[in-house]
């Protein structure tokens, strides 16, 4: 996660995945990563924030990235 000093940036929330071979399994990571940051930034300590969040999912060196 990073954390701007100042009110004008975006806080920016990163969750990570990695699987080694299962490119099949890659929808059902997504849906568990979005879900995962939409849960992390559902606390009251990032209400006023300006966020942004990213899901990504890394299979071998492929590397699959959605905003939240």
């Amino acid at each position: 996660m990073l954390l701007p000093n100042e009110k004008d940036y975006y806080t920016i929330m990163i969750d990570f995945k990695y699987l080694k071979k299962e490119e099949n399994k890659l929808k059902g990571k997504m849906i568990e990563d979005k879900n995962q940051l939409k849960d992390y930034s559902s606390s009251n300590e990032f209400k006023n924030k300006k966020l942004k969040r990213y899901a990504v999912v890394c299979i071998k060196s492929k590397v699959y990235v959605e905003e939240v």
